[in-house]
């Protein structure tokens, strides 16, 4: 019998439960940085005689359950677009959802359209064109390409790799040196220390420097060091908005 689909819930549920998990791991972010001492610490250069190094440096690393439950976030959303292709593939009158799911490509357009020969087969024309024209490929639509290539991470690798980022830098510093500067990279081991200023062993260093931090992904070249909890609010934000305009073309 074929049962049909009135509504895209399902996915909606999957959503729902990715918001549910955002919202404990944005509480053991703020748990974690709240009580993670971050300190400017002053020392030997290694490898300049003469020299001194000025770096940040946090305590802890960040607990593994932080990592667990953005992967988790991660997957509800990414599945929720699964979701959204058997919905359309059950709408559209098929007996059963077998091998039906959201295509991606990590090639591009034209190999997608291979993948999307089977993949989305039991859809409409009219969904199947949609689904391709939201250009789920590495070069096209890039977000929901992340989305896809973290649950792939995440699912088949290792929990998903974070770390504690430096946010920004506020406040004054000031030498009677002249202060060699080392900007440090988005994403660095805070627990070893990231590398600020160098200046030399003798000199007078006053800061009144403070250094917000936050956690981040090391997980891709295009994500590394950015915040943890705005790309996974941008990726949920992503999903809904392509589950309410299937809803609004298919299902009203």
């Amino acid at each position: 019998m074929v049962v049909e689909i009135l509504d895209l819930q399902s996915p909606k549920i999957k959503v729902s439960r990715a918001k549910t998990i955002l919202g404990e791991v944005q509480h053991c972010i703020d748990d974690f940085l709240s009580s993670t001492p971050c300190d400017l610490l002053r020392g030997p250069h290694e490898e300049t005689p003469g020299e001194h190094v000025i770096l940040v440096k946090v305590g802890d690393d960040i607990p593994q359950s932080i990592p667990a439950m953005v992967g988790d976030v991660i997957h509800n959303a990414r599945s929720a677009l699964d979701h959204v292709a058997c919905c359309l593939a059950s709408q559209n009158g098929a007996r059963n959802t077998n091998g039906v799911s959201f295509p991606f490509s990590r090639i591009g357009k034209d190999h997608l359209q291979e993948v999307a020969k089977n993949k989305i087969k039991k859809l409409s024309k009219d969904a199947q064109e949609a689904v391709l024209d939201l250009q789920p490929y590495r070069g096209g639509n890039h977000p929901l390409w992340i989305l896809h290539e973290l649950d792939l991470i995440d699912k088949h690798r290792a929990l998903l790799m974070c770390g504690v980022v430096t946010s920004r830098f506020h406040g004054e510093f000031s030498s009677d040196y002249p202060i060699k500067m080392s900007l440090p990279p988005i994403y660095g081991s805070l627990k070893e220390g990231i590398h600020l200023f160098t200046i030399p062993e003798d000199a007078e260093f006053n800061q009144k420097l403070q250094v917000d931090i936050n956690v981040g992904f090391n997980e891709l070249v295009e994500l590394q060091g950015q915040p943890v909890i705005a790309i996974l609010n941008d990726s949920i934000k992503l999903v809904e908005s392509i589950i309410s305009s299937f809803e609004a073309r298919f299902f009203s």
